[in-house]
């Protein structure tokens, strides 16, 4: 558990979700409580637009928290260069068993010295200068920050709200000697090994549960990575009930793929959210998200897209969500990004 001191708040501060993406590619997640609280889910960055870095820079604050949900490059490129928004208080969280020694050792052999190679290397040799209680791999059921938000001037825990983050995959068990022998297995010399590496990556996403709220009110935000079925199926009923259902902001999960498939896990009557957000992902095998998936999730609750348009190449989604009042959720839509 991150040990962290309850936080003054008045009646502006709101949690604060931004939703990036980008045309073809590209997924992050920046989370804030007013300006005193940040954690960032994610990077990617075109190379001529860092939506992510600029947000921050915005923001005027450090990152908290910075959640590496899985090492896929549409969630990675630009992660490096959060560094400067890094303070002796940021905890970096990675999914269990990720920094095997066997990985690192393949990197340092590769000759394949491309720009997404220097990448890795770089954010990995930030993880290196992290001292111990600064650097969290995440297992099925780990906690991470429970602390508490008072409005100014209250007296004992009147107005108080209590903030709960913590992590639903991946399958800690049996993860990192998967990870071992996966590596081991799939390094090929001839091809550049992050190619290799993105075949099974999603078995190790990691998701965020966090809530905030108290006896009469809890707003929950589900932020799933690219959770995929496999994982899913690991999950018992009570488990994926938990999680997934009546939230107040759901990630949908893996770019709206039916691989990542929490419609077929729940008929859509019981599974409702107030808001949900979809990313996008295009390659020569398909584009994403699934119409058929999104049609699905609307029937759940107000989704919005960051690449409903094409115009911008980018899209952000910024949602506004009250904490110590009743008044309604804002959304703010930018670029390509619209409700589906």
């Amino acid at each position: 558990m991150i040990e962290k001191e309850d936080i003054f708040i008045d009646d502006n501060d709101k949690i604060e979700i931004n939703v990036v993406g980008y045309k073809k590619r590209g997924e992050s997640i920046i989370f804030s409580i007013g300006n005193k609280f940040m954690g960032v889910i994610d990077c990617y960055k075109k190379r001529d637009l860092f939506l992510t870095k600029k947000i921050i820079q915005d923001k005027k604050m450090k990152i908290d928290f910075l959640c590496w949900t899985h090492s896929d490059w549409d969630h990675t490129f630009g992660m490096a260069e959060l560094k400067e928004f890094f303070d002796e208080n940021t905890h970096i969280i990675v999914p269990s068993g990720f920094q095997a020694k066997e990985f690192r050792n393949f990197l340092e052999e590769d000759e394949n010295r491309g720009y997404q190679y220097e990448e890795y290397l770089k954010i990995l040799s930030i993880f290196d200068e992290l001292d111990y209680e600064h650097y969290h791999t995440a297992n099925q059921d780990s906690y991470y920050y429970s602390f508490s938000l008072r409005k100014i001037g209250s007296i004992g825990d009147s107005d108080k709200y209590d903030v709960k983050i913590y992590a639903f995959s991946p399958i800690s068990k049996k993860i990192k000697e998967y990870n071992c022998n996966h590596i081991k297995s799939v390094y090929d010399k001839n091809t550049q090994w992050y190619e290799n590496m993105n075949a099974d990556n999603n078995l190790f996403s990691v998701g965020l549960i966090i809530e905030i709220g108290n006896k009469s009110k809890v707003n929950k935000i589900c932020l799933t990575g690219d959770l995929n079925n496999e994982t899913l199926m690991t999950m018992k009923k009570p488990i994926r009930e938990k999680l997934f259902l009546k939230n107040t902001f759901l990630k949908i999960p893996h770019h709206g793929s039916k691989n990542s498939n929490l419609i077929f896990n729940f008929d859509n009557k019981k599974m409702k959210f107030n808001y949900a957000a979809c990313t996008s992902f295009k390659s020569r095998g398909g584009t994403l998200p699934s119409d058929t998936m999104i049609d699905e999730y609307k029937k759940c609750g107000i989704v919005h897209r960051t690449n409903v348009k094409d115009s911008s190449g980018y899209g952000v989604i910024k949602y506004e969500i009250p904490i110590m009042n009743d008044d309604e959720i804002q959304v703010s839509l930018y670029g390509d990004a619209d409700q589906c």
